[in-house]
């Protein structure tokens, strides 16, 4: 037996069964941990397949508008983005109801009008859209869809990528 403590009389057996059973409460809990990460983990990749991250975090605080390929269109002629932008409560319901993984440039010009920017990833100076052969050579395909992420600070945009067939491969979100 051990000598008396402030905390009582505990022999070396008691000791013994309390390590035990703390370690074994360390591996329970460690190994939900690990369960309950693992489901995490494959529940985002079931929530995000096929429409990218970029759509559930950027249109959590986005309106609903439905669609109109008439105003999206109208709304970038203007030339100025607006804080408030039609586009911005849109773009939730254009990526939900339009695949644009796999049009072509045609097909997404068709659809959302001239873009707002050309080559969104690189740095100045940047071709206009109106350039000749610009839009072709493109990149991507940038429409600016208002003030929406994070603080509101810095317009966001769509961008929308294409690979060297000139295919839509992807899109996202951006700040500008």
């Amino acid at each position: 037996m051990t000598p008396p403590d402030d905390r009582g009389w505990i022999d070396e057996e008691t000791m013994g069964r309390l390590l035990q059973s703390r370690t074994a409460l360390r591996r329970r809990v460690v190994t939900g941990l690990i369960i309950a990460t693992a489901l995490i983990v494959a529940g985002n990749m079931w929530l995000f397949r096929g429409i990218g991250p970029s759509y559930w975090v950027h249109t959590i605080f986005w309106g609903n508008t439905p669609f109109d390929q008439a105003v999206w269109v109208a709304e970038g002629a203007d030339g100025e983005p607006a804080y408030d932008s039609v586009r911005g409560r849109m773009v939730r319901s254009l990526l939900r109801n339009h695949r644009l993984v796999g049009m072509t440039r045609h097909e997404a010009l068709l659809l959302l009008g001239t873009p707002d920017e050309l080559n969104w990833s690189q740095s100045y100076p940047k071709p206009e859209p109106d350039d000749e052969g610009a839009l072709e050579a493109a990149e991507d395909y940038c429409y600016v869809v208002g003030s929406y992420s994070g603080f509101r600070i810095d317009y966001d945009s769509l961008i929308v990528e294409f690979n060297d067939a000139g295919r839509v491969r992807g899109w996202g979100i951006g700040q500008n």
